[in-house]
């Protein structure tokens, strides 16, 4: 699920969108933000994210990269295939929070 904000036109031209996902060894927020057209380097501009899974947080290494976003390597891959729900939180320069974006198993 990818989510909007700050729609064009209005908030002096910025625009977000944030999705995450999940594989065997990695934990990804992909989160791009542009103003006027051009996207901003959030690492350039002291943004962080944060990783939870089943609501505990996650401690590891989190890398950035622009086309790419958050991700942190995992190495309990049974801890990540056993969570019932993983979230990402975006924080900018500031330590606020500026997104969460959370992802739940279906239940059947």
């Amino acid at each position: 699920m990818a989510v909007q904000c700050y729609p064009a036109g209005k908030y002096h031209g910025f625009y977000m969108s944030a999705d995450i996902s999940k594989n065997k060894k990695l934990l990804m927020c992909n989160i791009q933000v542009y103003k006027t057209g051009s996207q901003i380097d959030l690492k350039k501009a002291g943004w962080t994210a944060e990783f939870f899974l089943d609501g505990e947080k996650q401690e590891g290494t989190i890398k950035y990269k622009k086309k790419a976003g958050f991700a942190m390597a995992i190495t309990d891959a049974a801890k990540v295939k056993g969570a019932e729900c993983f979230s990402c939180t975006l924080h900018d320069s500031e330590g606020s929070q500026v997104q969460e974006e959370k992802k739940c198993k279906e239940e059947k």
